[in-house]
């Protein structure tokens, strides 16, 4: 991860390591964290959206997933729309 200009981060992992999604929740960039526990993610989603107003996505899954890319697709397209 080298550009902290992106508009959407995906983070792999974030349930068993959040360490990496709260370095970036002040970039600007919205956040998918992607995992495999519910309540983890969900808890961590909560906590960045409170403390850092940080637009935050859940996927239940591996990141390498194709349903992932549709899914930040939809979510965050007006970004781009916008910006265009």
């Amino acid at each position: 991860m080298t550009d902290l200009t992106a508009r959407v981060v995906v983070v792999a992992r974030a349930d068993e390591d959040p360490g990496l999604a709260e370095k970036l929740a002040d970039s600007g960039a919205a956040i998918v964290l992607c995992g495999r526990d519910g309540e983890a993610l969900g808890a961590l989603a909560g906590s960045l959206r409170a403390r850092h107003g940080t637009r935050v996505a859940v996927y239940f899954g591996d990141p390498n997933d194709s349903g992932l890319a549709e899914m930040v697709a939809e979510l965050f397209d007006s970004d781009t729309e916008r910006d265009a």
